[in-house]
C-alpha cells in the first residue's frame, strides 16, 4: 500500500503481520508514521526522497527497507520481527 501521506495506526487494535508492505513515497516534506503501542505492522518500506518521521511509540514491524530519503527517528526504536 504506498503512501504520499501521513499513516496513524494509535488507535487501531490489530493488524496483519503476513502480508503486505507499507510503502513511503513522497519525494519531498516529511511523513509521520504513527505506529500503535505494542503492535507489530507489516513491512515498512521507504522508497521517497523525502523524510519519514516516526511518532509517538516505537515501530515493531516485520522487516524494514530505505531505498532514499532520510529516516527521522524522532527518539524512538525500530524493532523487526521478520527478515
Amino acid at each position: 500500500m504506498p503512501s504520499t501521506g501521513n499513516a496513524t495506526f494509535a488507535s487501531t487494535t490489530t493488524h496483519n503481520t503476513a502480508t503486505g508492505t507499507l510503502a513511503f513515497t513522497a519525494s519531498s516534506g516529511t511523513q509521520v508514521l504513527t505506529p500503535a503501542s505494542g503492535q507489530i505492522l507489516p513491512a515498512i518500506s521507504h522508497t521517497g526522497a523525502g523524510t519519514l518521521q516516526l511518532s509517538g511509540t516505537d515501530l515493531n514491524c516485520d522487516s524494514y527497507t530505505q531505498s532514499a530519503g532520510t529516516l527521522d527517528f524522532n527518539s524512538e526504536d525500530i524493532t523487526t520481527t521478520g527478515d
